[in-house]
């Protein structure tokens, strides 16, 4: 019987657990207290058992390169010297390698900027040539990135729980926006750039008026908000959260529904130019198409070698009415 696993949880919600650990631990090198916190909530959410998430934990800290990954760290912290008051004006940079751990990407709307969300800030590319136009150094990881719809405006949401504008043309800071408990991890405009939608960990999505900041409605629903859409009309918003999908109004934060049943953990949303038909991408390697007015699924693609972490959803191609998907994982 010792080799005999029973599972006290729903087999698939273990695997998408399995799975987000060993991302998480492959990035960050450590389980540190936050981290754990952060997975053992997850967890909550996914309805894993305890007993199953802490042998999930033990086997994916077992794995190689996960084991690779927090040797790293562990040789970087022996290395390291403590900064004081003392010491810190000693500390000098000496070069800069790498661009840090790359988060989200962005195209401006007239496709010659490319922003790039990293754990060390923005950088913002020449898109045709790729020459790095400009570099914004922030004091913490940068999670998601989004141009308005004139370009003249870039909002990004960070892990220290604020939302920035800045202004495209040079770089500058215009505003910081303030409300949220914890980091995050979405943010993107309204198709007038009027509204700026955020999504967080602390499970709610809030709205603000780009003009001045002012925040318009909070949107609270289970789970972190990993991902959201704004239809191309404005009146609807989708937010991905807690193993669902949430529909809004955008003018008064009402809900509208949610999309049920969901095949596993969300990661990625994108409305149809025509705003009919949603595309949700999952941590289960499909891509699920519903219909906005009723929910109704309409197809499911499925297959495909990677997680789902981003998609453009265009139909109506060549005015044959068939549904196109473009993926990068």
């Amino acid at each position: 019987m010792s080799g005999i696993i029973i599972n006290l949880s729903p087999p698939e919600a273990v695997e998408q657990f399995r799975e987000i650990v060993r991302f998480a631990l492959e990035r960050e090198g450590a389980l540190s207290p936050d981290l754990r916190r952060s997975l053992e909530q997850k967890a909550e959410e996914m309805r894993v058992h305890r007993v199953d998430r802490e042998r999930v934990f033990q086997e994916v800290m077992a794995l190689p390169a996960v084991q690779a990954a927090m040797a790293r760290t562990e040789s970087a912290r022996r290395k390291a010297v403590v900064i004081s008051p003392q010491n810190a004006a000693q500390v000098m940079e000496l070069a800069r390698w790498g661009k840090g751990t790359v988060k989200e990407i962005a195209l401006s709307p007239d496709g010659r900027l490319l922003a790039v969300a990293s754990s060390l800030g923005i950088y913002l590319y020449d898109a045709e040539t790729l020459r790095e136009v400009r570099f914004i150094e922030t004091d913490a990881r940068v999670n998601s990135v989004a141009f308005s719809p004139d370009g003249q405006i870039m909002a990004s949401g960070s892990a220290d729980k604020t939302v920035r504008l800045w202004r495209v043309a040079d770089g500058s800071l215009l505003r910081t926006l303030e409300g949220h408990t914890d980091g995050v991890q979405s943010v993107t405009f309204s198709p007038d750039g009027a509204i700026l939608a955020t999504g967080s960990f602390d499970h709610t999505v809030r709205l603000w008026r780009v003009a001045d900041g002012r925040p318009l409605h909070i949107l609270e629903r289970p789970g972190d908000v990993s991902s959201m859409a704004i239809s191309p009309d404005g009146q609807t918003l989708a937010s991905a959260s807690g193993g669902a999908v949430w529909l809004w109004r955008v003018s008064d934060g009402v809900s509208l529904g949610i999309l049920q049943p969901v095949p596993s953990y969300e990661n990625v949303l994108a409305f149809s130019p025509d705003g009919t038909t949603l595309a949700c991408g999952w941590f289960d390697h499909t891509v699920q198409l519903r219909r906005v007015s009723d929910h109704t699924p309409l197809r499911t693609l499925s297959a495909y070698p990677k997680n789902v972490t981003d998609a453009s959803l265009c139909v109506g191609i060549s005015g044959i009415g068939m549904p196109l998907v473009r993926f990068f994982g």
